[in-house]
């Protein structure tokens, strides 16, 4: 493949049909998308039934490393779904270890949350912010620190909805 000149897109095409576009000047790719503008790889047009990018990783490394110098989100997933999650871990196979982990080792005193739930609709009345279900006799939750736990709205216990007993 060759794009003589200055600024040339690379175009991969099929039966007249464009495929892939590698940017001339900025060097972007496109899949699907004939003006990656937006990023350095973008994937557009996505078949129903497929999936639209799959890693499968059989090293004892990581299957996405992703470097984050930034100031912003290391990773953003704006999910238009109204029925299903954006994002799911499934670990039916762990014997060990964790499904999930975030980690800091940061000395800083700064006030900061290493974990957020936040709903910000305050209509949402159905909402319920984190559930944890566990159906083995293992515990549901253990807290290990010495900061304590703090609920601005009380505790309640088993099936009570009352405010008065919080």
């Amino acid at each position: 493949l060759n794009a003589d000149g200055a600024n040339n897109d690379v175009i991969i095409q099929s039966n007249g049909s464009t495929k892939v576009t590698v940017d001339g000047t900025t060097g972007n790719v496109g899949i699907g998308d004939t003006d990656p503008s937006e990023a350095k790889l973008s994937i557009t047009g996505v078949q129903a039934g497929d999936v639209g990018v799959k890693i499968v990783q059989e090293q004892d490394q990581y299957g996405i490393h992703i470097d984050h110098n930034g100031n912003n989100h290391g990773i953003f997933i704006d999910n238009a779904s109204t029925t299903t999650g954006g994002v799911v871990v499934d670990s039916s196979a762990l014997t060990t270890g964790n499904a999930g982990w975030f980690y800091s080792n940061s000395a800083d005193t700064s006030t900061r949350k290493l974990f957020l739930i936040q709903n910000d609709h305050a209509d949402s009345t159905g909402t319920t912010a984190l559930t944890v279900q566990q159906d083995s006799t293992g515990l549901a939750a253990d807290f290990n620190g010495t900061g304590g736990i703090r609920s601005a709205g009380g505790i309640k216990f088993g099936t009570d909805t009352a405010a008065a007993n919080a």
